[in-house]
């Protein structure tokens, strides 16, 4: 595999989501921000299962099961998926008030569908060491994700010729990859035991699920105490983003190299986990110190008094991103029972944020307990990991 090129690929994906977020925050307020933030954050929330269910194990399954039967499995469960997709936007919107109406609705299916496919390509281009093409990619989906933007908010650019844009790009990728990959898409029925990928799946489904639900619960408290609030919440996250770069690389392209080697260990050494863990918190010390210094050279002064949010968001990225770390050894290993436990964590965390929130406590309370949840889940993991549990 080419470092080099999969570096640039990752670095691609993490920094156009930083970019996207930088330039359109500054392009509205974090009012309007906000409003568009619930549209997007319906489209992660879907992606969250799909990220489970569908596209980390990809990078993750045995060598012994052949990309183009992951393909098919994938592409018949998108299929399936279809109508409660479809049923997740509409339940999603009636609790957000997001404008209802079938034009609403097929907008939010498409622009969904094809980010999860353009994530599907992408998981298997790494799979199988076609980097190249997953920087086209990665380029591609970053233009129509400005597109989209544009489209949702009406800024600037008429609706028929971000319709036209999309359209186009999207065709264009589709038919390259389609036919840079025939013998990937179009291939034999399936002949290996899709049972045990079901089994080892399940587990990943449901902890997609409760991720869901988790993520609901919080937007929905945020947006009720205050939508700008949220708003900021959603940009600062892209500040997150670079941190992540390296575990995000771990999980997928060093994820693919050990399952294209058959071994099944990512981290051998405690000290090696140790010295992430350092690491990353003292990113977090640094930035409670600079918070508002951080805030005022990248954002426009409707953030400012937002700034003392920005350690917490980061401090839920870094844990996040520190269990994803220890995930790619739990699926490598094919033990991916354990993320029920970190499913059984999540819906406390929801239980809790409700009950904080009917009892009015300040919204430092609410997000301390969406960083401990993620600690939590991580702490579990290192436990397993060290035979404990």
């Amino acid at each position: 595999m080419n470092l080099s090129k999969s570096l640039i690929e990752q670095i691609l994906t993490n920094g156009g989501n930083f970019f996207f977020f930088i330039v359109t925050a500054n392009l509205v307020g974090p009012m309007e921000f906000g409003q568009f933030g619930i549209m997007w954050a319906c489209i992660q929330m879907i992606h969250g299962i799909a990220i489970q269910w569908i596209l980390l194990p990809i990078t993750s399954v045995p060598i012994r099961f052949e990309t183009s039967h992951l393909i098919n499995i994938s592409r018949a469960r998108l299929i399936r998926g279809t109508p409660a997709i479809i049923l997740g936007i509409i339940v999603y919107g009636f609790i957000f008030s997001i404008e209802k109406g079938v034009l609403t609705i097929l907008l939010l299916y498409l622009i969904t569908i094809s980010y999860i496919a353009v994530e599907l390509a992408r998981y298997v281009l790494i799979r199988e060491n076609k980097i190249d093409r997953a920087i086209i990619l990665q380029t591609a989906k970053w233009v129509g994700a400005f597109c989209v933007f544009f489209l949702i908010t009406e800024v600037s650019l008429s609706a028929f010729s971000v319709l036209i844009s999309i359209g186009s790009s999207v065709m264009m990728v589709c038919v390259w990859i389609l036919l840079s990959n025939r013998g990937l898409i179009f291939s034999s029925p399936l002949s290996i035991e899709s049972s045990h990928l079901d089994n080892y799946s399940a587990p990943l489904l449901r902890y997609g699920y409760v991720t869901t639900f988790h993520s609901i619960i919080t937007t929905f408290v945020l947006t009720n105490i205050n939508i700008a609030l949220f708003g900021a919440i959603q940009v600062f996250r892209s500040l997150s983003n670079f941190f992540p770069v390296a575990l995000q690389y771990i999980e997928s392209h060093v994820s693919a190299r050990l399952v294209g080697a058959g071994k099944s260990t990512l981290i051998g050494s405690g000290y090696t986990l140790c010295g992430i863990v350092f690491f990353a918190l003292c990113v977090e010390m640094t930035v409670m110190h600079y918070d508002e210094v951080i805030v005022n050279a990248i954002f426009s002064d409707e953030y400012d008094k937002f700034s003392y949010l920005l350690p917490f968001v980061l401090g839920i990225a870094i844990f996040q991103a520190l269990g994803r770390l220890l995930s790619v050894e739990v699926r490598l290993k094919e033990k991916t029972h354990v993320m029920d436990y970190s499913s059984i964590l999540l819906i406390i965390s929801a239980f809790l944020v409700l009950v904080a929130w009917q009892f009015n406590c300040d919204v430092e309370i609410i997000l301390f307990i969406m960083v401990f949840t993620p600690l939590c889940q991580f702490l579990y993991l290192v436990l397993w990991k060290s035979r404990k549990i």
